[in-house]
């Protein structure tokens, strides 16, 4: 179960950062999200939060309790961030293959993966080895 949990984690670590180089690839090919960048607003908050996605995967990878107690909030912001950041600056997108693979495989993927890992972290006998260490 270990060995399994571990892989979910990692998996979902790579399928958020294709997530992250396709935003970068839709602002460097979209003439109309020219005037997007890191320094907004929205991309700084989306960044910072891929930087604690990033740490949080880590710990949940080496069963630090800090992972598990930061791990929901860490989905609900993301869940959060993405819908505010679509009613505050709606993201023109290419309609091309990159954004078919990364809207219909890989964000269902995602999220799928993620309620995965809140059910292993809170209600599988994995739980335990959280508090135990």
């Amino acid at each position: 179960m270990n060995n399994i949990f571990r892989k979910l984690v990692v998996s979902n670590a790579v399928v958020l950062l294709l997530i992250i180089v396709w935003g970068g690839y839709q602002t460097t090919t979209n003439s109309n999200q020219a005037t997007a960048s890191a320094i907004d607003i929205g991309g700084l908050v989306f960044m910072l939060f891929s930087i604690a996605y990033f740490v949080n995967s880590y710990l949940l990878y080496q069963f630090k309790p800090l992972g598990k107690i930061t791990y929901l909030p860490l989905v609900i912001s993301f869940i959060v961030i993405g819908f505010l950041g679509e009613l505050i600056s709606p993201m023109e997108v290419n309609k091309d293959l990159f954004y078919l693979v990364i809207f219909y495989i890989a964000s269902p993927i995602f999220f799928i993966v993620q309620g995965v890992i809140l059910g292993i972290i809170y209600f599988s006998s994995l739980k335990e080895t959280f508090t135990s260490k």
